[in-house]
């Protein structure tokens, strides 16, 4: 049965890799998703992750977001989680919603070279989902349906144009992805409104540590979000990305 079903899945994968284009996706990396998949699906507790945001200027791409994950009843767990990925010095992802997801895309794109652009990150997306969607592989990838994950994408794409991608995996159906120059997703204990203005005001007025106080601020309001985070910044005229974290 496991010979049948591990034969299933590489097959599965060489066909993906065939008609999405995904070069860097290896059979082995399939094994390590699953493993971890399953590790987090059956861990004590769910963890959920909260805010997140995108924002592009004439000269920089930035992603940011908070520290902390909680249970499904809104319980803080931890507040040392980064959620944001650097696949390499030109795409980075932030995540929201359930945490294994995030786990998921890290092992698939670990060992990407540098021509893994924005179009490669949404496929993984794309790829997660419908991995979740076999029905042997439902049961472990349960709580990615059913809790749902937000993605923001962000750096550079094919054309070598920089951009910004938004994209969601809610009441277990895949959205598409939106191209957009500035977006957040807020946490669920707050009115989005209150964060949206928050954000807006932040990214006004505050343009060099705009994030820092945007998740500072939203931090004082939902207990869904810790006053530390990390951000991505992207050079568009240096042509270089960084990664830095604040308290």
């Amino acid at each position: 049965m496991v010979d049948m079903l591990l034969k299933q899945t590489i097959g599965l994968m060489r066909k993906w890799n065939k008609y999405y284009g995904i070069r860097y996706f290896a059979e082995s990396y399939f094994f390590t998703v699953l493993y971890g998949t399953i590790f987090v699906s059956y861990g004590k507790e769910v963890e959920l992750m909260t805010v997140i945001m995108g924002y592009k200027t004439p000269n920089k791409i930035y992603l940011g977001a908070d520290n902390r994950t909680s249970t499904v009843d809104n319980t803080p767990i931890r507040d040392d989680v980064n959620k944001i990925v650097t696949v390499n010095d030109n795409v980075a992802v932030a995540f929201s919603g359930y945490h294994g997801t995030q786990i998921m895309f890290e092992n698939m794109t670990k060992n990407s070279s540098k021509d893994f652009k924005v179009e490669d990150a949404l496929r993984c997306i794309k790829i997660i989902y419908w991995i979740c969607k076999i029905p042997w592989y439902k049961k472990y990838a349960k709580n990615i349906l059913q809790y749902g994950s937000r993605f923001i994408v962000a750096g550079k794409n094919r054309k070598d144009e920089y951009c910004i991608y938004t994209m969601s995996i809610l009441n277990g159906k895949l959205e598409k992805p939106s191209l957009t120059d500035r977006f957040m997703f807020p946490p669920d204990d707050v009115d989005a409104k209150v964060c949206v203005d928050i954000y807006a005001i932040n990214a006004t007025n505050y343009h060099s540590d705009f994030i820092q106080n945007t998740v500072k601020d939203i931090a004082k309001i939902s207990k869904l979000v810790s006053s530390s985070g990390d951000i991505w910044t992207y050079d568009l005229n240096t042509d270089t990305s960084n990664s830095e974290h604040f308290n």
